[in-house]
């Protein structure tokens, strides 16, 4: 929800020690988030959503890289979506 309210990327390296984190789906799915970064999905300064990518493999951070790879996703998400 932040990252949707705030129109911006979130990339939390610990998801558990964050309180922005809702641990109660890990909780209920068995699932656990250690790190995850969440991009808005913004079309014509309308939030349509968000893309979230959580535990890299191999143990690894997020990267710069990375996020500006999900955030070319999240624009080709936003125009699709806007159709």
């Amino acid at each position: 929800g932040f990252s949707m309210v705030k129109r911006r990327v979130i990339v939390l390296a610990d998801a558990h020690g964050d309180p922005r984190h809702c641990g109660e789906v890990d909780a209920l799915t068995g699932y656990v988030t250690k790190e995850i970064a969440v991009v808005p999905i913004l079309h014509a300064n309308r939030i349509l959503g968000v893309l979230e990518v959580m535990n890299l493999t191999d143990n690894r951070r997020f990267t710069q890289s990375d996020v500006e790879a999900a955030e070319r996703v999240a624009v080709v998400l936003a125009e699709r979506l806007a159709r």
